[in-house]
């Protein structure tokens, strides 16, 4: 079953196989989504995540933080990279991702500025502003989970 259908892949490193999971529509992909999320942070919660911009995982998004509110999530260790951003803008521009990001996704779950490596938007120096983002992953030892 593959075609229309909202799916996901996830990449198993203790096989190198690949599992896709068919869902019947976005909103159950979204929950399905959410649920492998939740159990690999509940295994590291301090995973090394980035997360994209975009209308893709709004409803993931919105099933953390509704899980979140419940109780039933606690992303409160979490280190989240910035995978994208648009080069010249103010992270106050309503243009920013990194804004957008942050206004939907990472203060409604709580994830402090502190937890947060962007894509500096406005860097006056945008390939030393990379080359900094690029330290900083390999501090952390790169990512754990890249949504």
């Amino acid at each position: 079953m593959t075609g229309t259908f909202p799916h996901f892949i996830e990449k198993l490193p203790e096989n190198d196989e690949t599992n896709e999971i068919i869902t019947e529509d976005y909103a159950a992909m979204s929950r399905a989504a959410a649920d492998w999320f939740c159990e690999r942070v509940a295994k590291k919660p301090d995973a090394v995540v980035v997360f994209p911009t975009g209308s893709t995982p709004v409803g993931l998004f919105k099933e953390l933080i509704a899980r979140r509110k419940a109780g039933q999530f606690d992303p409160s260790h979490l280190r989240i990279f910035q995978m994208d951003d648009y080069y010249p803008v103010d992270p106050a521009d309503p243009r920013s991702l990194y804004g957008w990001l942050k206004l939907e996704f990472l203060d409604p779950l709580g994830i402090p500025e502190s937890q947060v490596v962007p894509l500096p938007g406005n860097a006056p120096d945008p390939v030393a502003a990379c080359l900094r983002y690029d330290q900083a992953l390999a501090a952390v030892g790169g990512y754990d989970l890249a949504i």
